[in-house]
């Protein structure tokens, strides 16, 4: 990881392509640019190394290892400051289902300690603990 492998021009073609970000397994550059631009980008690090003439196109719509994962065209990527998650497509729909299930749960936690619940009551309450075991 000695030069960038995504910086402030790939970024632009990035959201000129339509993409909405990046998760690259290496690290990047021009970071300010990517915020500029809006651009969400989630590396490893950053570096100030150009990869010019240090690279090569493999193509598009390939599949790719990330972090040892393997990522297929039609996977769902999703990444934020917690972390980066990979859903193979075959799996999306109730790996989405299951999401929804703890927003709404955590919602109806989160209302009840604003109405003055203790934290743990809520959590039992509502039957938190049966979506972390896979009981629900």
């Amino acid at each position: 990881m000695d030069v960038n492998s995504y910086g402030g021009i790939v970024g632009f073609s990035t959201l000129h392509r339509g993409l909405a970000g990046c998760v690259i397994d290496g690290v990047t550059r021009d970071v300010d640019e990517h915020q500029q631009l809006g651009l969400p980008v989630y590396a490893r690090g950053i570096i100030q190394q150009s990869i010019r003439n240090r690279c090569a196109f493999a193509g598009q719509g390939i599949e790719v290892q990330l972090a040892g994962v393997t990522v297929r065209p039609g996977d769902l990527v999703m990444a934020d400051d917690n972390g980066i998650v990979i859903v193979p497509h075959e799996q999306a729909q109730e790996v989405l289902k299951i999401a929804k299930e703890y927003k709404t749960i955590e919602q109806r936690i989160v209302q009840a300690i604003r109405n003055g619940d203790d934290p743990v009551e809520a959590h039992e309450r509502v039957n938190y603990d049966s979506l972390t075991t896979g009981s629900h």
